[in-house]
Formats: C-alpha cells, sequence, structure tokens
C-alpha cells in the first residue's frame, strides 16, 4: 500500500508539472502601422508584451520624418525630434533632458 501512495503522489506531481503554463511564456513583439487620412504613415514601431519596444518612427502629414524613439520594454531611451525639413532640431535622454541642436555636427 505504502509503494502504491508514493507512486500515485509521483504521478500526480508530474501530471501537474507537464499541465501548468510554464512560468516563462515567450515575449511576443508586434509591429505598428498607423496612418494618415491621407494615406502617410504616421507613425511605425513595435511593441514587446504590450510596451514599446524599439525604434520608433513618427512623421509630419506630408511624410517628413518628425521623431525617432528608441524605447526598452516601454522606456524611452532617447528622442531625436526634426523639423519640417527632416533636419534634426532636439535631442532627448533618458532623464527627460533636452538638447537643441544648432549645426549638423560635421
Amino acid at each position: 500500500m505504502n509503494k502504491v501512495l508514493k507512486y500515485s503522489i509521483v504521478l500526480t506531481l508530474i501530471c501537474c508539472v507537464l499541465v501548468l503554463p510554464s512560468p516563462a511564456t515567450p515575449l511576443v513583439k508586434k509591429k505598428y502601422v498607423s496612418y494618415f487620412e491621407n494615406g502617410k504613415i504616421k507613425e511605425r514601431g513595435a511593441f514587446k508584451d504590450g510596451k514599446k519596444h524599439g525604434i520608433w518612427w513618427s512623421y509630419y502629414e506630408d511624410g517628413t520624418r518628425k521623431t525617432k524613439e528608441k524605447h526598452k520594454n516601454g522606456v524611452r531611451i532617447y528622442l531625436f525630434e526634426y523639423n519640417k525639413k527632416g533636419l534634426m532640431i532636439r535631442i532627448t535622454n533618458k532623464k527627460g533632458v533636452s538638447k537643441e541642436v544648432t549645426d549638423c555636427g560635421c
């Protein structure tokens, strides 16, 4: 009887381990694109587990680049802002500190 009880407990534990979902679920990365009414891209990037992740671009309605942001698990690492001519005008770091760009940096 003792032996049967041990085997039933072990079998129950094995079944529980096989049936329960793994805590290390795979990360889900989804591409995202939104558009203006004129059909041009407004914003594009990707979400990882529902949070912005990687490089995100936004555009003016004429299609000119507006911003470039880098995100890591929903936290913005940096932001580059561009004027309507496509020239960089401001850089903002993770802490929110901005710096105006006055020349090309060449």
